[in-house]
């Protein structure tokens, strides 16, 4: 179904976002751009719903 795929799509960018975060020096900013989010405000918004957490303290954690 359209729904399952969507999901399916989200966790997609959801684990791209996550390897940036945690391989890249990107600022959440440009990975936010670089996944094709025109805000990154809507990416925090997105990132924090599907992950739990903040981008930037998903960021430190991995980080430690």
């Amino acid at each position: 179904t359209d729904q399952f795929e969507s999901r399916i799509s989200q966790l997609d960018k959801l684990l791209e976002a996550k390897r940036a975060l945690t391989y890249t020096n990107m600022t959440i900013a440009e990975t936010a751009y670089q996944l094709g989010f025109a805000d990154p405000a809507y990416f925090s918004r997105f990132f924090r719903k599907l992950a739990g957490e903040s981008a930037a303290a998903f960021r430190t954690r991995m980080r430690r």
